[in-house]
């Protein structure tokens, strides 16, 4: 198992630029109803790869 260490997409679902560098240890996120954290765990998905898409299943 590998660590996703940053994400950058661009024009990806409702992000036009998006650009996060994770920390080594936990990483959560907290905002309003609303405000794309299931689009974040997308492209987070998407950066895994076609393997880990298919990890998930």
């Amino acid at each position: 198992m590998s660590l996703i260490t940053s994400l950058q997409h661009k024009n990806f679902t409702a992000f036009i630029d998006l650009t996060i560098d994770f920390s080594q240890c936990i990483n959560i996120v907290i905002s309003e109803n609303g405000a794309r954290k299931i689009q974040l765990l997308k492209a987070i998905l998407v950066q895994g790869g076609p393997k880990a898409a298919r990890e998930v299943d």
